[in-house]
C-alpha cells in the first residue's frame, strides 16, 4: 500500500511535531480528552527569570 503525495505530505508536518495525524475537529476532540494543548509551543529550554 502507498501514500498518495497529499497523505505523504501530511504525515511529514505531523511526525515532527507530535501532533496527531487527522482531522483537525478530531484533533481538537482527542485533546480535550486527553486534557492536552496542541498548540505549538517554542523551541528549546525555557529562559531563566530576570532577577532584580
Amino acid at each position: 500500500m502507498s501514500l498518495t503525495e497529499k497523505e505523504l505530505s501530511a504525515l511529514r508536518q505531523s511526525a515532527p511535531s507530535g501532533r496527531p495525524l487527522g482531522s483537525p475537529s478530531w484533533a481538537e476532540r482527542l485533546a480535550l480528552q486527553l486534557i492536552i494543548a496542541l498548540s505549538p509551543r517554542q523551541r528549546g529550554r525555557l529562559r531563566k527569570a530576570e532577577q532584580k
